[in-house]
């Protein structure tokens, strides 16, 4: 699903995702699960390089 919304041209597509994301990062910070976040934010940066505004999108999440 996750892709479907990167992969849109929109930026309002790609916003959706990263609040699905942000929503993720809660629930796996309260389960103490960070570094497991972190690598995938890791994946999704790689995976998704050429997409440059989705990354501009994911800056800032996971800092706690």
């Amino acid at each position: 699903m996750l892709d479907k919304l990167i992969t849109r041209k929109t930026l309002e597509k790609m916003a959706g995702a990263v609040k699905l994301i942000r929503k993720v990062d809660g629930i796996m910070h309260a389960q103490k699960r960070n570094r497991e976040f972190g690598d995938y934010l890791a994946e999704l940066r790689v995976r998704f390089k050429p997409k440059r505004n989705f990354i501009k999108l994911l800056d800032g999440v996971g800092d706690h």
